[in-house]
């Protein structure tokens, strides 16, 4: 049998919210692989959110929001930037 849990709409959200940063990022990146990178994590994340909004990988969505936090504080500061709390 297998279990499946309701994603909350506010991880789907995160999760968007996230690519829209990390494309924001890849635009404003110097290097080339930087921005590359920045790219590929926004797409990712928005796949994930599509994944997650229809019912698919729950857990795993939660999981990559987490990540997303850290990786764009991460990129925050190689980029020198912040953002307010």
């Amino acid at each position: 049998m297998v279990t499946t849990r309701i994603i909350e709409p506010d991880v789907c959200s995160k999760l968007r919210r996230f690519a829209g940063h990390f494309r924001d990022y890849a635009q404003q990146c110097t290097t080339q692989t930087l921005a590359h990178e920045c790219a590929r994590v926004a797409a990712q994340l928005t796949f994930m959110a599509d994944l997650a909004s229809a019912g698919e990988r729950q857990l795993e969505a939660e999981a990559w929001a987490d990540a997303a936090y850290l990786t764009q504080r991460r990129i925050e500061r190689a980029l020198g930037i912040g953002t307010a709390l």
